[in-house]
């Protein structure tokens, strides 16, 4: 069910400009990147998900199964109907992760955007999320502890900037 697989022993990789593509509709990965529990420092860079809507939806671009301590997602663009979350990391807690850069993208009308355990900390700048969840404007991440800035943006309007426009002299 998952395009990659990593084990506990994950410890320390770097997975930098890997492309993920779904390229049929009934033979797509349900889970594009899937980290076993306890994997640190675990680094996602300069990396594209273009996932396409599946006869069984896809779940998740990533998904950690536990703890993912220092985990870095940076650069990357991750796209596609998932019916749980872009990323997803809410079993355990994981301390000081990274998000940074990122572009993401869940057409699904009930998944989320990047779904983390409420005590995970950390810090997320420049993500910008188009949530197509038509019932609720989903945050663009989920995570209590984590540090935000206030360039973490999120729309459910296909047509709408997720920033605000001021204008002159205002």
């Amino acid at each position: 069910a998952a395009a990659m697989t990593l084990a506990a022993t994950a410890d320390g990789l770097t997975l930098r400009g890997v492309n993920f593509f779904d390229t049929s509709v009934i033979l797509g990965a349900l889970i594009g990147i899937s980290a076993a529990a306890g994997v640190a420092d675990l680094t996602i860079e300069n990396c594209k998900y273009y996932g396409i809507a599946l006869t069984a939806p896809a779940t998740n671009a990533i998904l950690g199964a536990g703890s993912l301590n220092r985990l870095t997602i940076k650069n990357s663009f991750l796209s596609g109907t998932f019916s749980d979350g872009v990323a997803v990391a809410t079993a355990a807690a994981s301390t000081d992760i990274l998000l940074q850069n990122l572009v993401i993208c869940n057409r699904s009308e009930t998944g989320k955007g990047i779904n983390l355990h409420a005590s995970t900390t950390g810090y997320a700048d420049e993500v910008l999320a188009y949530l197509e969840d038509e019932t609720a404007n989903e945050k663009a991440i989920t995570g209590a502890a984590l540090f935000m800035t206030d360039r973490v943006r999120q729309t459910n309007v296909i047509t709408a900037s997720p920033y605000l426009c001021i204008a002159v002299d205002s």
